[in-house]
């Protein structure tokens, strides 16, 4: 797919990974959506990529929020264009033992690894370019490998794979 002009909303795109492939898709000269929680480091990222030189923008907002999903769609219906591809990138690691882990930090990794992934996948599709849209979920080796330490992480990973897996056979035709 040639990536030039084409509309591409990328989620945790001010993380490291995420930082990375909006560094690569602005040299394709792509129109970048880019979402983050941090107001700063979106601003930083705009201004650092020349983001608005190929009309890009950045959404601050929380995907593991109804509100921040809320701020995504809200953005694409004003955008009046089809997104052609949709980057999952957003997520949060959990280091540790199971049984040294506070249950709030497995239930916010879930939350926004997986649930917040998948909810807001469904949200984006009817904005996907009907011809050629794509949807793109970072993913991990942590995804094929359980890893001692990392045993709930890698269960969300592992989901986001069978997510993945499966939602590409379902929009096989």
């Amino acid at each position: 797919m040639d990536l030039k002009d084409k509309t591409i909303l990328l989620t945790g795109a001010t993380g490291g990974i995420g930082e990375a492939i909006a560094r690569q898709l602005i040299e394709c000269g792509s129109r970048l959506i880019l979402v983050g929680r941090s107001d700063q480091n979106l601003k930083y990222m705009a201004r650092e990529l020349r983001l608005t030189k190929n009309n890009g923008f950045t959404l601050q907002a929380d995907i593991a929020t109804h509100a921040g999903r809320e701020t995504i769609q809200t953005a694409l219906v004003a955008l009046q264009n089809p997104v052609d591809v949709l980057i999952n990138c957003a997520g949060v690691s959990l280091f540790g033992f199971l049984e040294d882990s506070p249950s709030s930090d497995i239930e916010k990794m879930i939350n926004t690894n997986v649930t917040a992934t998948i909810l807001l996948t469904q949200q984006v599709m009817p904005f996907l370019n009907k011809d050629h849209g794509r949807i793109l979920i970072i993913g991990s080796s942590f995804g094929a490998l359980g890893f001692p330490g990392f045993a709930a992480y890698c269960a969300s990973k592992f989901a986001l794979r069978g997510f993945a897996e499966a939602l590409r056979r379902e929009l096989a035709d």
